[in-house]
């Protein structure tokens, strides 16, 4: 669930940092890393192998300091099929391993983003699919991706993989490559869980470019209105013409079209994806914590880009099933808010979201907590068009303030008492359930008054 997480975290950072040493055993590190998606992998891959891992080999020691030792390692992996490139029975990897001299306790804050950095720990007889590029004159084949290049999945999804892999085939053997096909392509990753990620990182990706295009163009007519100096910009055409001819040319493809060339038939198939779903029973959290997959989270994020009237309804259930998972409960919390844009509902979850880290037994003053509480009721953050539907809400919130108020004036001369991390956020999560409710009846009352009319 983590590496989803923070995969969609990172999709919005195209940063890489040069790394003279790595930060974890056996990786090369640098402070954030793209996830590679099956698409990129194939096409930078020159070939590509389902095999079985083997043994791994120690060498000599290469460097040894006060904080670690590099050792050379041969990594072994037997071959059983060639979905691409040149055929071969093995494949030999010559790697470095990193064992760093730290104590367990300074160990305990670097854990998870190093195992989430570091290449894929492998057990003898694990199956998994190979992505490598060949080396330079000389040289032997490498990773294509220090980190993806290995893909460790089991029997069942290595059999869908390949699938997925020979569709691809069929894509780039044309004489020109479809994006169009690609798109489909996509789609079809998402609709199974077992490639789901593949298709809805690669599809958020290009939304998020798309996104990132529009407002830079707004920022530069902005500028231009203002009489500063802009730099020359290239027509849109020709630059969409340009990249045609080179995917024509080199078989890459341009996937910042993706997002303009999904219809609205596969939108709404996406959208069923993640919203058609068997309820559950009200209590029955364990069930619907199971049934999530990798790349729903990406897949929420796509359909809040072109929005679904069940999108909130959707992830208040989300919510409740995940209140004793604060990070979730956080994230969920923020995409409700990023859609409902009421100051309110932002404020909470913006409390919420500053103390989701904190550990649940850890312990707060009472008062300072019915001030941060109180305050993610009334901050307003941005200024919002006035509707009846925030009116409704506004005032529905004064009379919370009041009856807050009096709460507190009434034990001003107690001494102050002490309330958990995890008590607090159950209070401000349950405030930000009943603004929420509040604000649907809102909008119902708004509706009804528009069709009375």
């Amino acid at each position: 669930m983590l590496k989803s997480l923070l995969s969609a975290a990172a999709m919005f950072v195209l940063l890489f940092a040069v790394c003279f040493l790595p930060g974890s055993v056996s990786a090369r590190r640098c402070p954030v890393k793209m996830p590679e998606t099956l698409l990129s992998l194939y096409q930078n891959s020159d070939s590509i192998y389902i095999a079985t891992f083997n043994k791994t080999d120690e060498g000599e020691i290469t460097e040894n300091t006060d904080d670690y030792t590099a050792v050379n390692i041969k990594k072994h992996f037997g071959i059983s099929s060639t979905l691409k490139g040149e055929s071969r029975k093995f494949f030999v990897l010559d790697d470095q391993e990193y064992r760093y001299k730290i104590t367990a306790e300074s160990t305990d804050e670097t854990d998870a983003a190093e195992n989430e950095e570091a290449s894929p720990a492998l057990k003898p007889g694990e199956s998994l699919l190979l992505f490598l590029k060949n080396g330079a004159a000389g040289e032997a084949p490498r990773l294509t991706d220090y980190r993806d290049g290995v893909k460790k999945l089991s029997t069942e999804h290595i059999g869908i993989y390949e699938g997925r892999i020979k569709e691809l085939d069929a894509i780039f053997d044309a004489k020109e490559v479809s994006e169009m096909r690609i798109v489909e392509w996509l789609v079809r990753c998402a609709e199974d869980p077992a490639t789901r990620w593949e298709g809805t990182f690669e599809l958020l990706q290009s939304f998020q470019n798309l996104k990132w295009q529009v407002e830079a163009a707004e920022q530069r007519k902005e500028r231009i209105a203002r009489g500063e100096e802009v730099e020359v910009e290239s027509e849109p055409e020709d630059e969409e013409a340009e990249a045609h001819a080179d995917a024509k040319n080199s078989k890459t493809i341009d996937t910042g079209a993706f997002a303009k060339l999904l219809d609205a038939n596969q939108k709404t198939v996406l959208a069923n994806l993640l919203l058609n779903v068997e309820s559950k029973p009200a209590g029955d959290n364990e069930t619907k914590k199971k049934s999530s997959v990798h790349g729903d989270q990406e897949l929420i994020e796509l359909v809040k880009h072109w929005g679904d009237p069940r999108l909130t309804g959707f992830l208040l259930e989300q919510l409740r099933a995940n209140s004793n998972e604060p990070y979730l409960a956080s994230q969920t919390m923020n995409t409700i808010a990023e859609i409902l844009e009421v100051p309110q509902i932002s404020s909470l979850a913006e409390k919420y979201n500053e103390i989701s880290y904190e550990v649940d037994t850890a312990e707060v003053e009472a008062e300072a907590a019915s001030d941060k509480v109180v305050a993610g009721e009334t901050d307003e953050t941005e200024t919002q068009p006035e509707t009846e539907t925030t009116k409704n809400v506004e005032a529905i919130v004064n009379v919370n303030e009041a009856e807050v108020s009096d709460k507190n004036a009434g034990r001003k001369m107690e001494k102050p008492r002490k309330i958990t991390y995890k008590e607090l956020r159950d209070e401000i999560l349950q405030k930000f359930l009943i603004q929420y409710e509040q604000f649907l009846a809102a909008q119902e009352t708004e509706s009804e008054s528009t069709a009375e009319r």
